[in-house]
């Protein structure tokens, strides 16, 4: 049974990868190592003590961006990690220590990856930005915003009639698009990211659409940023990661094998996830999430980068109660008694499980570097 859980798994989400659009990418010359910048929302942040906007203190919740350089002899290849929780495409380009460091350190052959659409969503907040009305192709807006008295692009705005300040404050695409061309400005690789899903299942297991406006009647959501993100790849011809779709199955696959699944909760899925909440990966999810991006790194177009990937030495992330929220061993494989304090809900069952699926995603790491 155990090994039927990890091929179904691999399976159902190698299937559904997407691996690029157009653009081509060029080796950097040299010795120097090749940065890799992560701007992006809390399902990218780095929550380890060292994490740029943790102040020495570790916290609970993990995520792909936070294990990412464990996987990459740093001579080669570095993180530069500037995600930061509650920021969408437009709230990051307000805050200088963020969008301008990045602006200012990137260089030629250097990679920008860019994940937003979480926070985007929350029209009428500090921290959303319109997704505006696709035209009869499907095809969403790109309207610039513009820049108020104080120098900052203006909060989205819906007023009791259905008034929008939608000329003023701008749409996603185009914020995302000032992402693509500040990279490639510097001479450097834009690489677009879908929003990871967030774990909402419906009674039969599959997980519902919910990337789109706050306030958008369930029938007519269609994950509008997740689309409108792949649109600005195809349009700007930048990679594109579908993470979203990349991590929407692997929740779907484990719904399928969870003996504990109850209409639309599964306990497996939810041990990928913080306690507090269904948006943010703890640690062991944030480490599975990391190997998945590495196993997509590994695909045709990212040779420079996959050049760099090794397999994680040994290494214990805590969470802000100062419990283990996850322990590696010097060959990358988790230890055979995870714990996990924030989330307290591991039995010996689903902690081999989760083993399982780490160990499989790192065999076939494992088995890419060999063959490069």
């Amino acid at each position: 049974m155990k090994n039927f859980i990890c091929k179904a798994v691999i399976s159902s989400v190698s299937a559904s990868i997407i691996f690029g659009i157009g653009a081509s990418v060029s080796a950097v010359s040299g010795n120097k190592p090749i940065n890799i910048y992560l701007a992006g929302d809390s399902t990218v942040k780095d929550y380890s003590k060292i994490g740029y906007w943790m102040d020495g203190k570790a916290d609970s919740e993990g995520s792909w961006g936070e294990f990412l350089q464990y996987f990459f002899d740093k001579n080669k290849v570095k993180i530069f990690n500037y995600a930061q929780g509650g920021r969408s495409t437009r709230s990051f380009m307000n805050e200088p220590p963020r969008y301008d460091a990045i602006k200012k350190n990137i260089k030629d052959g250097d990679y920008l990856f860019i994940q937003f659409g979480h926070n985007d969503t929350s029209i009428n907040l500090e921290r959303g930005v319109f997704l505006g009305e696709p035209d009869e192709n499907g095809i969403y807006p790109s309207i610039p915003g513009v820049k108020n008295k104080d120098g900052l692009y203006p909060n989205p705005v819906q007023d009791e009639d259905g008034k929008r300040n939608i000329e003023e404050s701008g749409t996603y695409k185009w914020y995302l698009k000032q992402y693509v061309d500040m990279a490639k400005s510097s001479g450097a690789i834009p690489v677009i990211i879908t929003p990871v899903s967030r774990l909402q299942f419906d009674n039969n297991g599959i997980i519902k659409p919910h990337h789109d406006e706050n306030g958008t009647d369930e029938k007519d959501r269609k994950n509008g940023y997740v689309i409108a993100a792949k649109q600005v790849a195809e349009e700007q011809d930048v990679m594109l990661i579908d993470f979203f779709e990349i991590s929407k199955s692997l929740y779907e696959s484990l719904y399928k094998v969870d003996r504990g699944v109850s209409k639309n909760f599964s306990p497996l899925a939810k041990q990928l996830f913080n306690v507090a909440d269904n948006t943010h990966h703890d640690k062991v999810g944030g480490y599975i999430m990391s190997e998945l991006m590495v196993l997509e790194l590994q695909k045709t177009g990212f040779e420079d980068i996959a050049s760099g990937i090794k397999i994680p030495g040994g290494f214990t992330s805590v969470t802000d109660t100062g419990d283990i929220g996850l322990m590696v061993n010097g060959a990358g494989q988790p230890s055979p008694y995870m714990t996990n304090g924030a989330q307290g809900g591991y039995t010996k069952e689903i902690n081999e499980r989760m083993s399982n699926i780490i160990r499989d995603y790192m065999y076939q790491i494992e088995k890419n570097i060999k063959k490069s």
